[in-house]
């Protein structure tokens, strides 16, 4: 298990993808960052940054910065997989961005939010998704954990389906995907029997 903001320079850089779907890292101005995705200033945007375009993280919440580590692991996968042992609410992002005033970020899909509104760590992320049926088991899980971190429960439904319990049991590579399946769809049905108890 690897710690938080292991790498101090790891905040002030981002990752953006080549042709072939690789990765390298770059310096780039915060302000650059903010100018492409139209954020506004404010406590919660600068804290909580990550959770709404991926924007380099070195201070803020314990699940912030966990996103930071996601991220890492997604973009090069010679590092071992993170795990932050939190899961954050379904509505959570949605009700960030409504505070923020950005409810046209609130989407379903990282691919649903417009080219000239994402940030370069958003456009990899939507070059993956497009590139699923080609990625091998780790990369799925890499991307899954970004996923699951980023609050798209529903899309990570949609991406993987069921897996039968002999998988589970006999393919190691399976038992991961499950369990991301599994909490994603208690987390969806848990905003349901909330809302269905009022």
């Amino acid at each position: 298990m690897r710690a938080l903001n292991s790498d101090p320079q790891r905040g002030r850089r981002f990752a953006h993808c080549s042709a072939r779907g690789k990765f390298s890292s770059e310096a780039v101005p915060s302000n650059v960052a903010t100018r492409r995705t139209g954020m506004v200033s404010s406590l919660a945007g600068d804290l909580l940054r990550p959770l709404i375009d991926l924007h380099p993280c070195d201070r803020g919440p314990l699940f912030a910065q966990g996103i930071e580590e996601y991220w890492a692991t997604f973009s090069d996968q010679r590092l071992p997989r993170f795990a932050l042992q939190r899961t954050l609410p379904a509505p959570f992002r949605s009700e960030l961005l409504r505070e923020l005033g950005r409810s046209e970020l609130d989407v379903e899909d990282p691919r649903q939010i417009p080219r000239s509104l994402r940030s370069d760590r958003w456009h990899c992320l939507c070059e993956s998704l497009e590139r699923w049926s080609e990625l091998s088991t780790d990369q799925k899980c890499s991307l899954v954990l970004l996923l699951h971190a980023l609050c798209f429960y529903s899309l990570i439904l949609k991406l993987l389906s069921p897996i039968c319990e002999r998988d589970i049991a006999t393919k190691p590579e399976c038992v991961e995907l499950a369990y991301l399946h599994a909490s994603s769809r208690y987390v969806l049905l848990a905003v349901s029997s909330t809302r269905g108890s009022r």
